[in-house]
């Protein structure tokens, strides 16, 4: 299933992902570089190994959200398999993503 295919509600995939998403980034808010923090720096939650891994070579704080929205559906949405279930369970699939 793609981002454009139905859910059983009219509703594409990508936009329940999108509302998925967008949830998840509310929360993670902008940029942060807590020294304390092993990750390093983040920006929408995005931790800069993560970035670099998708290819982003730019300053932490200048990473986009929608960067960070593709980065999340390709990562956190494709890749461990969850398409389906965010066309099937999208509350179930909001707390795997998050």
């Amino acid at each position: 299933m793609n981002k454009t295919q139905k859910t059983g509600v009219g509703v594409g995939v990508g936009g329940v992902a999108a509302l998925i998403i967008a949830a998840v980034l509310n929360v993670e808010g902008g940029y942060v570089n807590n020294p304390k923090d092993p990750g390093g720096e983040t920006n929408h939650g995005i931790t800069v190994a993560v970035a670099r891994n998708h290819g982003y070579t730019g300053d932490m704080k200048e990473l986009t959200r929608n960067m960070a929205e593709e980065i999340y559906y390709q990562d956190y949405i494709v890749k461990p398999g969850f398409t389906n279930l965010v066309s099937i369970q999208p509350a179930v699939a909001h707390k795997l993503v998050d």
